[in-house]
Order: C-alpha cells, then structure tokens, then sequence
C-alpha cells in the first residue's frame, strides 16, 4: 500500500516542476488504493457555463475564429442526452484543446497526458481544475492504468471524457490522421461489460488554418461489449479520416506555377533526392513545434505517438540483436588480450628464470609481470561483467516476441545468429591463462587454469 502526505497549496508551490509531478502521481495511486472515488463531478458540470465563456473570451481576446463544419453528435434523443460519451479527437496542438472543449459545447472531461507543466501555469491549472481533467504520466505504467479506470469510473457515472488518441501532435503532412491509440474503444467496451449500458464514441477532427480553428464532428459510434476493440479502433480512425478530408476541401486550392518533375529534379540523383525530402519534411514538423507551445523536439513526438506493438517489438528485437552481437564480440576482444598478457607473462618469467639474468633486472621483470597479472584481472572481470549482460539478456524468451508478425519474421535471421550463444559462452567461460597471481607475493611457479565459474 502506497503511503502519502498531503502538502498544503502553499508546500506545492514551493516545489519543483519534477518533484510536483511525482507528488501528483503519489496522490492519484494512494487515493485509486483506498478506493477514493472521483469528486465534483456534477458541480463542474453546473460551472461548465462558466467555463465554456471563459474559453469563447479567451479565443476572441486572442483575435482567433472558430468554426464548426459540421456537428453529428447533438443529442437526438433523450437516450443520446444522458449516454456517457468518449470524444475521440485528433490532435494538431496549440489551441486545439481549449478549441475542442468549445465546440464541443457539453461539459467534458479532459484525459491529461503529461500535465506536468500545466501545474505551474496558474491561469490553466485553474482552468482546467475548474472544468475537471484525467491527468496522468505517460510514462508511468502504474499512472496509466489508474487514469484508465478513473475514466471508466467517469463514465459508469454517465460523464463525458475527452481523449485525444493520436497521443500526440499530428506533424505528419502526409498522414491525415496518425495510428490511434486502444484505450477509448477498450473503455468504452468494458463499461458496458461491468456497468450493462452503452457508452457513444463521437469522433471529431480539427485543423488550423493562420487564427482559424476547423472543427468537425462525425455521427455518435454507438458501442457494446460484443464489440471487438481492434475493428472498432479501426472504424473511428476512418470516421476522423473522413472528417479531416472534409475540412481539406473547405479550404480553397493553392496557386502555384506548373512545373514538371524535370524542372524541379533535374541533375538531382535519387539519394540526392530523398536526402532533399527528408530535410523538407523535418523542416516542416520543426515549423509547427515552433509556432505552437507544448512540444520543443520532434523526438517528444515519436515518443509519444502510439507505436504498434507489433512494430515496436521487431525494432527492440533488432536492438537486443544488436546489442548480443556486440557483447559476443567484445568478449572476443577481451580474450585476445588475455591471450596476449597471458603469453607475455610466460615470456617474462622465462627471462626471470635465466640464470644470466641480473638481480636489477628480474626485479624489473617481476613488476611487468605484476602489472600484466593485474591487466588480466582486469579483463577478465570484464569478461564476467559481459558474460552476466549475456545471461539477462536471454532470460527474455521468445514469448516476449510476437513471430508470427511479418515484420518480425523479417528479422528472425539476425535472432539465428546467436543462437550458437551458449557455445561460445561455455569456451569463454574456461580461460587458459596463468594462476590467480598474488600482486604482493613472490613470481608463481606454476600455472593453473582460471574459472569464470
């Protein structure tokens, strides 16, 4: 069981931006343990009013426009006007939040990734205090989890929930709508799986174009437990595909001057090329972190955008491939040197052993071969060191990896290559080298076989 002390107000705003996060994160899993559920839920909805012309005074002060193309969600029963909902957006940055909320025009709760910053904005943290917010760490696997079942919890209480799946800024010009995350199709899923009534999914796309905000809402999913979480996901990334192609048409074509692909390539060969695109491309996702406050790199970006499994699995499988072969390798560094140490030290006692050999110059031989003792030592610890890195590494098996993937079966040959590991292990693992050497005793008469065992 988690043990938490409460700060006061005054305590918090001493600490650090770090430690006021964790402290954050203390809170959410010692309550979630002692089952303390949500609160203020019915009074945020009655400040939602409030809220709601606080954002519309905040965007106009700002000189910006929203528009709302098109708004499948509004209630069309009484059925639609008390059913939890999930308001599965897309995510472009800026003031898309604060947009969303708006056009959403029902009271909301935000699912908070990351909120660390916000803490230490008063205006904001007030803002979104007021209107009631998930807030949890992405990379905390234990914070994760809370906020899923907290948002479950918000809905079993018929509440609304915000959730942005991208997970993060969509810089892609390409991808009209990124890969989404699981979580909203999972919750809505399960819901109805323990609390027997339905939740509705409403997607929604935005996008910005210079002060104005286009947002554009699609017909509610209506979910249940016979659902299945994949082909669901896959249904809601679709419907924000639509939308966002349907804000695309509202804006009016660009006016260029017609070219042809020899104009533009010509003399320019194709590494020359891509390397051309990729610098374009980087340039333009810099462009949008720049002009919008959250991000600073585009590496915050790749982290935090959902990654298939899948994917992600045959890119560490290529890593932990990497990362053996490596440790093999150096292993085999490291005995060529033990070798050598071990034949130089054979060569030095020889010359000690020479009856022409004079006293100043065997008490010279005995400390090279001391040093060379200690160089051994050395090399075999790390020897041992990498052998022990060997061994956990292959405490990972080969359920941890999902090789039915095609992607992974690609990489499945650089897996073949160390299979042989234990092999090699087993001949490194008995090093024919001189006796453990005492630094301060006198030269060993004999050599003995050194066990890494």
């Amino acid at each position: 069981m988690t043990e938490f002390t409460y700060k006061s107000r005054k305590e918090q705003k001493a600490m650090s931006m770090e430690k006021l996060g964790l402290y954050k994160r203390e809170q959410r899993k010692y309550e979630f343990e002692q089952g303390i559920p949500m609160k203020g839920i019915k009074r945020r909805r009655l400040l939602h009013p409030l809220i709601d012309l606080i954002l519309k005074a905040n965007r106009i002060g700002n000189h910006q426009k929203l528009t709302v193309l098109k708004n499948g969600s509004k209630p069309k029963s009484l059925r639609d006007l008390f059913t939890p909902t999930i308001y599965a957006f897309t995510h472009i940055g800026g003031s898309d939040v604060e947009s969303m909320v708006e056009a959403a025009d029902r009271h909301t709760y935000l699912f908070f990734g990351d909120p660390e910053p916000m803490y230490k904005d008063k205006e904001v943290n007030l803002l979104v205090f007021l209107n009631g917010s998930i807030d949890f760490n992405t990379k905390d696997k234990d914070d994760r989890k809370i906020s899923f079942f907290r948002g479950k919890e918000l809905l079993s209480r018929r509440g609304r929930l915000i959730i942005f799946v991208e997970g993060a800024w969509n810089v892609f010009e390409h991808l009209p709508v990124m890969k989404i995350f699981p979580g909203a199709s999972k919750m809505a899923i399960e819901v109805d799986k323990e609390k027997r009534f339905n939740v509705d999914i409403v997607p929604g796309a935005i996008e910005q174009y210079g002060d104005e905000f286009v947002v554009s809402f699609g017909n509610r999913i209506k979910t249940n437990k016979h659902m299945d979480s994949k082909e669901l996901d896959k249904r809601i990334r679709d419907e924000l595909a639509t939308l966002k192609y349907e804000i695309f048409e509202t804006q009016p074509p660009l006016e260029v001057t017609p070219t042809t692909n020899a104009m533009v390539w010509e003399n320019v060969s194709v590494s020359e090329g891509l390397a051309l695109q990729k610098e374009y491309d980087e340039i333009y996702r810099q462009g949008i972190i720049d002009r919008r406050s959250g991000y600073s790199t585009l590496e915050d970006i790749y982290r935090d955008m959902y990654k298939d499994p899948n994917e992600t699995t045959a890119h560490e499988l290529i890593g932990e491939t990497q990362n053996k072969l490596v440790a093999i390798k150096k292993i085999g560094f490291l005995r060529q040197e033990v070798d050598e140490l071990t034949s130089k030290i054979r060569a030095l006692i020889e010359k000690v052993q020479t009856q022409n050999s004079s006293v100043e110059n065997q008490k010279r031989l005995k400390v090279e071969i001391e040093d060379s003792a200690r160089l051994i030592e050395e090399k075999i610890a790390k020897i041992r060191q990498t052998v022990e890195f060997l061994d956990d590494r292959e405490k990972q098996t080969d359920e941890d990896y999902d090789f039915d993937n095609p992607t992974v079966q690609r990489y499945t040959e650089l897996q073949n290559r160390i299979d042989n590991l234990n092999q090699i292990k087993s001949t490194l693992l008995s090093l024919d080298v001189p006796s453990e050497f005492n630094i301060n005793s006198s030269i060993p008469n004999s050599e003995k076989r050194i066990s890494l065992n």
